[in-house]
């Protein structure tokens, strides 16, 4: 008998997305009533809770901190299910094996903490889209400069789907997980928020490093259509996520550590390679050979823009301002002490 699945989404006005995001769940071949979805809403005005009542499966709670991290907690503390994760309201399961596919896994092998799976696209994609699907778990250049893809973590492929392990120093930049939920419950049930990349990084300290990379059916997830939606978005979620120290004590799992001569010149030569023009002409070259696509190519527009969005949004905020300028001093400091 298959276990129950318990999914949480918090949202916010998202009533052009959520109806897809719920059928695609709807769809799923798995007994009914084995999955359960916990919709934590953060006051929305468009008729989101209109449309998410009517599915019968859904259950809605209030989020009155609008905070989507504050959101997964109350959905994870609230689920009945065995099993657990969260979708993002613009997410859809990519096909109705999902569900099955994730859990199968971790019915065959206790040892394994999770299942993750990889993003697909669809033909109407936008190019950008596209180019940003080409890696599995959607990671951009910034992110593919500095943490590693799913691929560099596999020990071993089984029968649909390979093992994985982290360390805590090299876990892949995704963390939208079919965990065991007695686990996260035990490990993180105490706090107010979930932190995806946080919760990884605390498994894999704790000894629960394996992880099943289920690459079919996977996720459709909508990614920025255009350039300026691209500047946007980046923008918005730079200070939140990519730097570290922005929220000392609250964010673990960091990108990298600017006060490390290495990871400091490591970030130079990315803001080099980003408006050197050449650099991202032969970087678009090399991922349409790798990937066999065109859309290879719009990396010579994606990563200017969406470097330029990464530095506005440190210039342009002075808690960003007084990082950087710790960094240079901590830089300066190490170059004398003679550090390599």
């Amino acid at each position: 008998m298959l276990p129950k699945i318990s999914i949480t989404i918090p949202t916010y006005n998202e009533k052009d997305n959520i109806r897809s995001c719920l059928e695609s769940i709807q769809i799923q071949n798995y007994p009914e009533g084995k999955i359960e979805v916990i919709i934590v809403d953060g006051g929305s005005t468009d008729g989101t809770i209109d449309i998410t009542r009517q599915f019968q499966f859904v259950t809605v709670l209030n989020n009155p901190e609008k905070d989507t991290h504050i959101g997964k907690m109350i959905g994870l503390k609230a689920s009945t299910g065995e099993y657990w994760t969260y979708f993002d309201a613009d997410l859809q399961a990519n096909g109705s094996d999902w569900a099955r596919s994730m859990v199968q896994p971790l019915l065959e092998d206790s040892a394994l903490v999770a299942s993750v799976s990889r993003y697909h696209g669809r033909p109407e994609d936008s190019l950008l889209e596209k180019y940003i699907n080409l890696d599995p778990i959607g990671r951009d250049t910034l992110f593919a400069w500095f943490t590693p893809g799913i691929e560099s973590t596999i020990e071993e492929w089984r029968n649909g789907y390979a093992v994985c392990c982290y360390q805590p120093n090299s876990i892949p930049p995704e963390g939208r997980c079919l965990f065991r939920r007695s686990l996260l419950m035990e490990l993180i049930g105490h706090q107010g928020r979930f932190r995806e990349l946080d919760t990884l990084l605390l498994l894999t300290r704790a000894g629960h490093a394996q992880y099943a990379y289920v690459p079919e059916p996977g996720y459709y997830h909508r990614h920025p259509k255009s350039l300026s939606e691209l500047h946007r978005k980046r923008k918005r979620n730079a200070m939140r996520n990519y730097i570290p120290g922005y929220m000392e004590g609250y964010i673990q799992y960091t990108w990298f550590d600017l006060k490390m001569p290495k990871d400091f010149l490591k970030m130079s030569a990315l803001i080099f390679y980003a408006f050197s023009l050449i650099g991202p002409l032969f970087g678009g070259i090399w991922k349409t050979v790798k990937y066999r696509s065109l859309s290879g190519m719009v990396e010579v527009v994606y990563v200017p823009v969406a470097v330029k969005a990464y530095l506005e949004a440190v210039i342009t905020n002075k808690q960003g301002r007084s990082f950087i300028k710790q960094v240079l001093k901590e830089f300066s400091w190490q170059r004398k002490r003679g550090y390599k």
